[in-house]
């Protein structure tokens, strides 16, 4: 009675997502097919052929990595944090950087756990069986023993076969922005080097149903949709291709393909040429939901921005087309560090200057990483905080969601950089 209960179960969600599925590509957005490995062994995979990075790849097959410079790429300037911080900031970056491309590794005969982003790898040893897809990076000893017990249990089953080669592409389809932009794409590079395999990507975390920077994003990059491929079930391959992350989110690597792959995006979309600006350009948060890092007194901020001539802009309002044209037009980029900042990516002309606005005891690895890959000469500006709040005559912080202007010290290093 209880496997009759989780067949119907799987049944139920099966045909649920399929149906979701459909809504999507009625209404014209890029999705992943079910996969199925009967329909996949017959395909002959004659996808349409894009072949804008083959001369990208070739020269950079034989390049060597590098050791990034102390601040990423161009020098940075580092304004109100303690010297303390920026000294165990400087001895952990720790970051390789390079213009060859990464490392691809392919499994024969693995077994995919598609809700576990698991590999099942039979002809490693026994206690290197496991690879945790999801990891960064890929760990062979998965923090989760209660789910690696259970996928053991499953390993010796009958699983359907996919002959043909089939390239891992990972969470592809990440709704979040930042993340799609960092780790979402890390392992595309792959796919578009080696043009004609499916991609195998994880079953995405909620169901579209308008257009979003996933669709901008893969539509300019012209990839065959038919090759996004997802399994609901446990599947065997008997020959899959994990592309090593362009960039890793904690970890130490970082590659020029990575910044390659949004700027053709940016070159397909900003095909006619852009007049550029100095007007200062400021990414608001202010309309994010409260969850998201809310800055409590950031209209105070638009304001006094507005006053002096600053475009003040809310990124999660634009489409990814305007948000790359606004990037490219404006010389001058401002804001709180988050995903709007990584837009940087897109950018085009090489004289940007990017000014990073973060907290006073944290600032995040992967902007030092995105300075190096993009050569820009950020300023970041200590400047916001953890307030405290009195509950019950006590003083408390108001958690990792809330944070304050310092306004002072924000206009007074902007008038330093002539931007006030």
């Amino acid at each position: 009675m209880l496997k009759l209960r989780k067949h119907l179960s799987w049944l139920k969600a099966k045909y649920k997502y399929r149906n979701a599925l459909k809504k999507i590509d009625d209404a014209g957005l890029i999705i992943s097919r079910p996969g199925s490995p009967s329909i996949l062994n017959k395909e002959d995979f004659k996808y349409n052929y894009y072949n804008e990075f083959e001369h990208k790849f070739k020269i950079r097959e034989n390049m060597e990595k590098k050791p990034v410079k102390k601040w990423g790429g161009a020098p940075s300037s580092f304004y109100n944090y303690e010297a303390s911080f920026l000294d165990s900031l400087s001895s952990n970056f720790d970051c390789s950087y390079s213009e060859a491309l990464p490392q691809a590794n392919c499994y024969e005969n693995a077994i995919y756990f598609p809700h576990e982003k698991m590999l099942y790898l039979p002809d490693e040893m026994d206690e290197k069986k496991i690879l945790a897809l999801e990891n960064f990076p890929e760990e062979r000893y998965p923090k989760d023993k209660i789910i690696v017990k259970n996928i053991l249990k499953k390993v010796n089953r009958n699983y359907e076969e996919v002959k043909t080669t089939v390239i891992y592409g990972g969470n592809i389809f990440l709704n979040h922005y930042g993340h799609f932009l960092i780790d979402g794409v890390s392992r595309l590079w792959y796919a578009l080097k080696e043009q004609n395999y499916p991609i195998i990507i994880d079953l995405p975390r909620g169901i579209r149903n308008k257009k979003t920077h996933i669709d901008y994003f893969y539509e300019a990059l012209n990839i065959d949709s038919r090759r996004f491929i997802s399994f609901l079930k446990p599947v065997k391959f008997k020959k899959i291709i994990v592309p090593e992350r362009s960039i890793e989110l904690g970890g130490s690597n970082a590659y020029e393909i990575h910044k390659l792959i949004p700027e053709n995006v940016a070159k397909n979309i900003v095909s006619e040429m852009i007049k550029p600006t100095d007007q200062p350009l400021y990414l608001s948060r202010a309309k994010l939901p409260e969850d998201r890092r809310l800055i409590l007194n950031e209209r105070d901020v638009e304001d006094k921005l507005r006053d002096k001539g600053y475009a003040v802009i809310y990124p999660e309002e634009l489409s990814l087309v305007e948000q790359i044209r606004l990037i490219n037009r404006h010389n001058v980029v401002i804001g709180p560090g988050g995903s709007a900042l990584h837009n940087i990516l897109f950018n085009l002309p090489s004289n940007k200057q990017l000014i990073y606005l973060g907290d006073t005891d944290w600032l995040c690895m992967r902007t030092l990483y995105i300075d190096a890959m993009k050569s820009i000469r950020s300023v970041y500006i200590a400047c916001l905080s953890r307030p405290e709040i009195k509950t019950n005559k006590k003083k408390e912080s108001a958690g990792r969601d809330r944070r304050v202007w310092d306004t002072n010290t924000l206009t007074e290093v902007l008038k330093k950089i002539d931007l006030f």
